[in-house]
């Protein structure tokens, strides 16, 4: 969590030269004049310093910022940049001693006192980042948009750690909600929604779950969504009974006039924190094998022995020893990984959780850690942990054998079907190479992504399964462009299953790809009568209409997209685009916008943005979305170079169903929460 953090405020050296630019705006050689000590040495060591940095070179630059601040310490460029240099090194005790200085010789610079904010709140003295970042918000963050995000958004966190929900919510749904939420953002306002004063990284990874599931119904209150928040919560309190604090917040959410809850008090707040934090290091009741008299051999002799245990294939002794070996050393990483490696390859999964949970409180970088915990939680059905938690696993990558990785990467795979993200699946499960006997579940749970089932494998009916076979078989066939073969596979599947939802669509979405645009369309519309209240035939046929120049026909599919997903990025781009084709260019950059808000990375939203601003007579805007658009799409084609050999562990952002890949943030550009 902490790495995952720390990526939502990196600041990238080619914006923070821009932002001289804005914050200081006299020329640097002026500002050296501006000190009255023409010194060579100063000068030297100056323009040395800014060119170490723009190079890449932080060692070098910060030497030289010291050196040059030694001789001139009021220099404020020099304590900014080497505040910094400082911060994006991850040495953030010297970076919060350059921003102080900072701060001292400028008190109404709003963005040096979020910046000192954020290096406080790594170094855990949370009140004096509080007020930091409080008064860094005061004095405002105009100059630089992106660092008042990256402030809110962990000011809102420190919120939350005192109890402040109200206010946290606030923060949050100002800034964070509009379009696509980031799951960051979303497990913070789910902690403001169940009341629980902790940060993101305190809480236990076996509550990851219903934290997830409480802020996508914050997101859905924010959004305005009362039905389906409504309808979520009731959910919600069935899956999670014994959750304190949620039926009060559906309550709330149903009488959303009524006064605000009352504040928690401390003994409530306490109440609420033990029961999500992450546990402490000790082994719970009922974890440890009894104690058998060698609880009073020394740590050292319990290790060794258990390691020998293991080592000679006797399971319980290994587990008897570990357990009463890390009763006495909790923090011993090694010990709680080899005794849930022991629990997990003897498939007790429920037993392995736990000391999972252990390792990647220790240490939660390691990837092969979460992913088992994973997997130990879909064995034992906990889907929305395992999905989480897999998912994180893919993030920070996994070391193992090929068999290994795969089974990470198809469970992961079945769950974000069952999750109903089957672009993902489909993306995910194609690029996989199963063997043995995973290919026959492999290819169901790949077939049950192409035609949308939210379902896992194994609940899919038998009859139905060697349709998902089949769709499997043309999904991976169509990743690979062995259209031919596919086409083959998918003819004789429209003969056998003729009114199989999606299956329509997954035909029409390959011919169009060829361009085969009459073939395409007409299944198409067979998918319509089939799937009428779905919107992904209409946005494909009004993909096909721009592009045989029939932008008419375009803008009726397109409407009847947006009226039927008012909320999909891709709706609203095309609806734009058709709007564009039709001469309306107002209307046109109102729904290119509203894509945007919603999917801020695509570069293809941006380029018909600088379209329709041009058509629209704005020209800056257009000249701006055009310099944006060259950046992401630069970061596009890369991604797209790598995607064939994209393996499980490598990150994979969220894609929609059509012609908007998926982009991360650019390296030259502050991450901050969406």
């Amino acid at each position: 969590m902490r790495k995952r953090r720390r990526s939502l405020v990196r600041i990238q050296f080619a914006i923070i030269a821009l932002l001289l630019l804005v914050v200081f705006p006299q020329a640097l050689s002026s500002q050296i004049n501006a000190l009255g000590g023409e010194s060579t040495s100063f000068e030297d060591l100056a323009r040395q310093a800014t060119a170490a940095r723009e190079q890449g070179k932080a060692e070098e630059a910060l030497r030289d910022y010291q050196q040059a601040l030694q001789l001139h310490p009021e220099w404020e460029e020099g304590w900014w940049y080497a505040g910094t240099l400082f911060y994006d090194g991850n040495h953030f005790t010297d970076a919060r001693t350059a921003f102080s200085k900072v701060v001292d010789l400028d008190p109404k610079l709003g963005p040096a006192w979020s910046f000192l904010g954020l290096c406080e709140f790594e170094g855990k003295d949370y009140p004096a980042a509080v007020a930091a970042l409080e008064k860094g918000r005061e004095l405002g963050t105009e100059q630089v948009p992106a660092i008042g995000k990256v402030a809110d958004y962990h000011l809102a966190l420190l919120l939350i750690r005192t109890g402040d929900f109200a206010r946290a919510t606030t923060l949050l749904s100002s800034q964070f909600i509009r379009g696509q939420v980031s799951d960051q953002v979303k497990v913070a306002l789910g902690l403001a929604l169940l009341r629980v004063p902790l940060l993101p990284e305190e809480i236990d990874p076996s509550k990851d779950g219903v934290i997830a599931t409480a802020g996508g119904i914050a997101v859905l209150l924010a959004q305005n969504q009362q039905a389906e928040a409504l309808q979520s919560f009731q959910q919600a309190i069935k899956d999670y009974p014994d959750i304190p604090n949620l039926r009060s917040a559906y309550a709330a959410a149903e009488q959303p006039t009524a006064a605000e809850p009352q504040r928690l008090d401390a003994g409530d707040l306490a109440r609420t924190a033990h029961l999500f934090a992450r546990s402490t290091a000790e082994v719970k009741p009922g974890s440890a094998v009894p104690n058998t008299g060698s609880s009073s051999a020394g740590f050292d002799e319990l290790a060794k022995k258990a390691v020998a245990a293991r080592g000679a294939g006797n399971l319980e002794e290994a587990i008897r020893d570990y357990h009463q070996a890390l009763q006495m050393h909790p923090s011993w990483e090694d010990g709680w990984w080899d005794v849930s490696v022991l629990y997990f390859g003897d498939g007790r999964y429920s037993e392995a959780i736990d000391p999972l949970k252990h390792v990647v409180g220790l240490k939660p970088g390691f990837g092969t850690a979460w992913a088992m915990l994973g997997l130990s939680e879909y064995e034992t059905e906990d889907f929305k942990n395992s999905l989480i938690h897999l998912q994180k696993a893919q993030g920070l990558g996994i070391q193992g054998s090929a068999e290994a990785i795969g089974i990470a990467q198809y469970h992961l795979g079945a769950l974000l079907n069952l999750n109903g993200e089957f672009d993902r699946a489909v993306e995910l499960l194609s690029v996989g190479h199963p063997a043995g006997q995973m290919v026959g579940q492999w290819n169901i749970a790949l077939g049950m992504g192409l035609l949308r089932v939210p379902l896992l494998p194994e609940q899919a009916a038998p009859a139905q399964q060697g349709l998902y076979t089949a769709a499997g078989q043309a999904a991976s066939l169509l990743a690979n462009s062995k259209y031919d073969d596919a086409f083959v596979i998918l003819q004789k599947l429209l003969k056998d299953y003729p009114n199989t939802p999606f299956l329509h669509y997954a035909h029409g979405a390959a011919l169009a790809s060829l361009s085969q645009y009459d073939e395409a369309e007409a299944q198409l519309k067979e998918e319509i009568k089939i799937s009428p209240g779905s919107a992904l035939p209409y946005i494909r046929l009004a993909f096909i209409d721009l592009k045989i120049h029939r932008a008419n026909d375009a803008l009726v599919a397109a409407q009847k997209a947006v009226q039927l997903a008012p909320q999909s990025a891709e709706a609203h781009y095309v609806l734009g685009r058709a709007l564009l084709g039709t001469g309306d260019a107002g209307q046109a950059v109102k729904e290119l916008q509203m894509a945007n808000d919603m999917l801020p990375d695509s570069p293809e939203i941006h380029f018909h943005l600088a379209r329709a601003y041009s058509k629209a007579r704005q020209p800056e805007k257009a000249d701006q979305e055009r310099e944006t658009f060259a950046r992401l799409n630069a970061i596009a084609e890369h991604q797209r170079s790598l995607r064939g050999s994209q393996a499980y562990g490598a990150s994979h952002e969220q894609e929609t169903d059509l012609s908007l890949p998926p982009v991360t943030t650019s390296p030259e550009a502050p991450s901050v929460p969406r």
